[in-house]
């Protein structure tokens, strides 16, 4: 789940998180591809939310020329640095590995 809120609300829900006793599993940092600022959590169901804030927006499309980012490289996971080491919990979602007592479907 991503939670895009502002700049003040996002710091406040980070510090609500942090008084509450829990530890970012990532974060905060600065993505490369879409420049927003983020920190992520685990909730208390074992899914990861992401608040984010500044997302970046094209002013001009026209003059707007996409860009190619390496998923792999630290800089483009987070260009302040500030984020840290990628945790155990975040890999099963970056690599978009399900759990798969999450959801069954109905039998038919």
């Amino acid at each position: 789940m991503v939670v895009n809120c502002t700049d003040v609300s996002a710091t406040k829900a980070f510090l609500r998180l942090m008084r509450a006793g829990h530890r970012p599993l990532w974060g905060p940092g600065r993505h490369g591809a879409g420049s927003n600022t983020f920190t992520c959590f685990l909730d208390p169901n074992k899914n990861v939310v992401e608040y984010t804030t500044e997302l970046e927006t094209i002013e001009d499309e026209e003059a707007w020329e996409p860009r190619v980012f390496d998923g792999t490289s630290p800089q483009s996971q987070d260009q302040w640095g500030t984020g840290g080491a990628m945790t155990e919990a975040m890999l099963p979602v970056l690599l978009k590995q399900t759990d798969g007592g999450l959801w069954t479907p109905s039998p038919i």
